[in-house]
């Protein structure tokens, strides 16, 4: 929900984001170090320090680990728990530093795996409150500010922070803590702030397109002040308006279609018995969803299995979705940066009396635009037929109708969880993140 519009302008300046490390967690604890225990007890050490997980009294930082004794140290076997990350922090962390900023945070001690992602970390004592967190926050907007940096601020409850950034981006908080009604922009939760540092990109390729046409508008413009040359009235500055706010309305079309990442498990599920993993998923004796029977070559190529040959693979979806899969690799052959000056060519050999060679570099762009897009589909569409070969159907078990355990071929993206598979000698499962 955007509470300031005006901030929105300045995305595309942004060239450092600080984020609260508060806001990549949730309310949940999980296990994140173990200490004091053998070798041959550390997996018993992780299991109980799982079931402590079940505490609702349970606060962050160390305790003893009951149960399990130490040989190497008095204070006995300890467990670290730090509250657990948000199932979409990485993807948040990860989208900013795509966009090139610096990425910039503060050590409260829950970044965990997150650390290596910031290009910069600002140190808290351990000991540190609510207070000494935002203070941190604040001096490093404060920081960058002063070296001439347009900062943003991913945040919750940091309001010194949020009120000084250049584009604030309050994160609604966990618990009874208010909203950050002085944000420039209120989001929901972390997918909607992954979908805005994706938008920052998007912000900058729209304002070099911007800077582009009004370079092109000024020049077309000098052109029809020449003596002997026909004035077009109006025309020319509306179309190029007309063409910036089409090519903005497209590039946001783009960022609010995009597909979100697929969450992340928070959950140390190497570390956990079998019993506490089903304890936590789903039960597999829910309504399965709908499933093919058996897994063919083209069940598993239109499901979509391999991702970065989707859209070769729509091809054969239906001739709607064909012409706008066409469609659409033709706009991107067309943004290639000589083709705003060819256009521009084009338009002025037209003002200035010569139509024909408009037509012939505007054919000739078009025509090519046209053949690689082909070419490019056609490649993307033997690609992913090529790939699917490649993707094993899983071998998911169900409870048949007399209660006996059945194996069912579905597509690997089709599982979810709380699905049992099985893995039979001389076979293997491909590791996938999260």
């Amino acid at each position: 929900m955007p509470l300031r519009p005006e901030g929105l302008r300045r995305l595309s300046k942004v060239d450092a984001i600080v984020v609260d490390p508060r806001v990549l967690c949730t309310e949940k604890l999980r296990v994140a170090r173990i200490t004091g225990a053998e070798q041959d007890e550390l997996s018993a050490a992780w299991n109980r320090a799982q079931l402590l997980l079940e505490k609702n009294d349970l606060r962050p930082g160390w305790h003893p680990v009951p149960g399990i004794s130490s040989g190497t140290r008095e204070s006995g076997v300890r467990a670290l728990f730090l509250p657990a990350h948000d199932p979409f922090a990485a993807a948040v962390v990860a989208e900013a530093h795509r966009t090139g900023a610096e990425l910039v945070s503060v050590d409260d001690g829950s970044l965990g795996e997150l650390w290596p992602a910031f290009d910069a970390i600002r140190r808290v004592p351990k000991a540190a409150q609510n207070g000494s967190i935002d203070d941190a926050l604040a001096g490093a907007v404060a920081d960058l500010q002063e070296a001439g940096r347009t900062v943003a601020v991913l945040s919750s409850i940091g309001g010194r922070a949020i009120s000084s950034a250049d584009v604030a981006l309050g994160v609604l908080p966990h618990g009874a803590a208010g909203p950050t009604w002085h944000a420039d922009v209120l989001l929901p939760d972390l997918a909607a702030a992954w979908r805005m540092m994706s938008a920052i990109p998007a912000a900058r390729e729209a304002r070099r397109r911007g800077i582009e046409i009004s370079g092109g508008a000024s020049a077309l413009g000098a052109l029809l002040m020449l003596p002997g040359v026909r004035g077009l009235g109006p025309g020319p500055v509306t179309t190029g308006a007309a063409a910036g706010m089409l090519s903005g309305y497209l590039l946001a079309r783009k960022i609010v279609g995009a597909q979100a990442p697929r969450p992340a498990a928070f959950h140390e599920w190497h570390a956990m018995s079998a019993e506490q993993v089903r304890k936590l998923l789903p039960s597999p004796d829910d309504p399965p969803q709908s499933a093919p029977e058996h897994s063919t070559l083209a069940t598993r190529a239109i499901a979509g299995g391999i991702h970065t040959a989707k859209r070769g693979a729509s091809l054969t979806a239906g001739p709607a979705q064909a012409i706008g899969q066409f469609l659409g690799a033709v706009r991107a052959e067309l943004s290639d940066p000589l083709t705003p000056m060819l256009a521009l060519g084009a338009t002025a050999s037209a003002v200035l009396g010569s139509p024909v060679d408009a037509v012939m570099v505007g054919s000739v762009l078009t025509g090519n635009s046209v053949l690689a897009a082909t070419q490019r589909l056609r490649a993307e569409s033997r690609l992913n037929r090529l790939l699917a070969l490649q993707v094993p159907p899983a071998r998911k078990v169900v409870a048949g109708p007399d209660g006996q355990r059945v194996y069912r071929d579905v597509i690997a993206e089709q599982l979810q969880p709380g699905d049992v598979i099985e893995v039979r000698t001389h076979e293997v499962v491909p590791p996938t993140p999260g």
